[in-house]
């Protein structure tokens, strides 16, 4: 229920809002500007809208729902994406909030049932007290073999009304071709639209992932710009015209074996975004 949001000022001039379901950053607001869309979408039920939520255990389309031995419920006709009803982003988190002299700690916990076993995830912010920054860590354990790829869908806008005025720059020699129903197959080199390291506005529809050559990209739109760095070796890119752009930072782009995380085993994904008024 939105009574359950959590809200936040790390800064006199930055408002946080999460949500326990999905471990959601619903909004981050520096001078009554928010950074992120938090959508039309109702954060406190189920939605397709993965917007601003902690997907796990898998993020991506996989055809037929079949991963090795591991078959995930379709939810794209013949499909399944981000683990569809699986997925732990429209669940609610267990919270714990910790504040410190610079900074604020809000950590999201839940345990799941799935295949014959179980798992934990944790999505661990950290809102800095000295300076526009938050930092995410995602992580998760299994008793059990799992395929896993942790992101989060954050949609981000930078207080841009259109993502046409948002420039991005993106160190990445290499995206993914994808099959006529977007199922990833291998890398190729950019070029045109795709090839953002020089920095290229977002002015035409994306929804590629992109190894990183680096791991560092830059956004920047007319007022505000956002420097964020990974652990991540590839990110995702969304754009909607109006309702954002995403940045799923994820370690298995291409989805193949080698993302069934042994049991016992954890897997993580951190992320620091920070953000500067130009």
């Amino acid at each position: 229920m939105k009574n359950e949001h959590i809200f936040l000022h790390p800064l006199p001039n930055v408002e946080v809002e999460l949500s326990p379901y999905g471990a959601g950053l619903v909004s981050y607001k520096i001078d009554g500007v928010d950074m992120v869309n938090p959508g039309p979408w109702d954060f406190d039920s189920k939605n397709e809208g993965y917007n601003g939520q902690f997907v796990a255990p898998l993020v991506g389309r996989i055809q037929n729902g079949k991963l090795g031995k591991f078959v995930f419920p379709l939810n794209e006709g013949t499909k399944s994406l981000h683990s569809a009803t699986l997925s732990v982003c429209w669940k609610k988190f267990e919270c714990e909030i910790v504040e410190e002299k610079a900074q604020i700690d809000v950590v999201f916990v839940r345990q799941d049932e799935i295949f014959d076993g179980k798992f934990q995830s944790v999505a661990h912010y950290v809102f800095s007290k000295e300076k526009p920054t938050f930092r995410l860590e995602l992580s998760l354990i299994s008793d059990i073999d799992l395929p896993v790829n942790l992101t989060s869908h954050l949609y981000f806008t930078l207080g841009e009304a259109e993502m046409k005025d948002v420039m991005m720059t993106l160190p990445s020699s290499l995206r993914c071709e994808y099959d006529e129903q977007q199922i990833p197959l291998r890398f190729i080199p950019v070029e045109g639209k795709f090839d953002m390291r020089k920095g290229r506005h977002l002015d035409e529809p994306l929804d590629h992932a992109f190894l990183l050559d680096e791991k560092k990209l830059l956004a920047r739109g007319k007022r505000y710009e956002m420097a964020v760095t990974t652990s991540a070796k590839a990110v995702g890119i969304y754009r909607l015209p109006k309702a954002g752009f995403t940045l799923e930072f994820i370690d298995h782009p291409l989805l193949g074996e080698e993302c069934i995380l042994p049991a016992g085993k954890s897997e993580t994904m951190v992320a620091e975004y920070a953000f500067r008024r130009i």
